[in-house]
């Protein structure tokens, strides 16, 4: 059975032809789990003529130091983790077991994409599901907007995903905060 996905990502509250307003700032009150806004982002997923819709994008990566980097004045580079989603208010196992495509332990639905670069341009990105390991495709992630976990308070990352695969399509916008929990460094 041919999988076809579609996941379109666009501001609750604002047609995809107006930029979307920075992210809300959601204070986690406990360290052992993740919040993000209610309007971090929309996605509509569609698989195999099955719709669903997601909420919630949680970003997070790899910050790419090492004891004698010299980080530039924007901040280390990083490799970028999206996580879109409806869940709210996740626990650090849930972000580790859904951050891994086809994971048994992930009980949430959504899709993961991920990228080599956090910073400011157009990249390519890999898209999968939480479910469904066999699922991948490829696009461009484009950040329009990137304030480094542990630079300033909020950090921020936003932007956009599209792609041109056949049968597949990808148009995608968020605007969210990093998640504490899914962000690790090299040493």
């Amino acid at each position: 059975m041919k999988l076809c996905w579609l996941l379109a990502l666009v501001g609750c509250d604002h047609p995809s032809s107006h930029p979307i307003d920075a992210a809300p700032v959601v204070v986690d009150t406990d360290p052992n789990f993740c919040d993000v806004s209610a309007d971090s982002g929309h996605a509509a997923l569609s698989i195999g003529g099955t719709s669903h819709t997601f909420s919630r994008v949680y970003a997070g990566g790899v910050l790419l130091v090492g004891p004698a980097d010299i980080a530039p004045s924007n901040g280390p580079p990083m490799t970028l983790k999206l996580l879109f989603t409806d869940g709210d208010h996740l626990s650090q196992e849930t972000l580790s077991c859904c951050s891994a495509s086809g994971s048994s332990c992930c009980t949430l639905d959504g899709a993961i994409g991920d990228v080599d670069t956090a910073e400011i341009g157009a990249h390519p990105v890999r898209l999968s599901s939480f479910q469904d390991s066999s699922f991948t495709a490829q696009g461009t992630i484009t950040v329009t907007d990137y304030i480094g976990p542990y630079q300033t308070a909020p950090s921020r990352i936003a932007g956009s995903i599209s792609t041109t695969s056949s049968g597949d399509g990808v148009n995608a916008m968020f605007d969210t905060t990093f998640c504490p929990l899914l962000l690790s460094a090299t040493i």
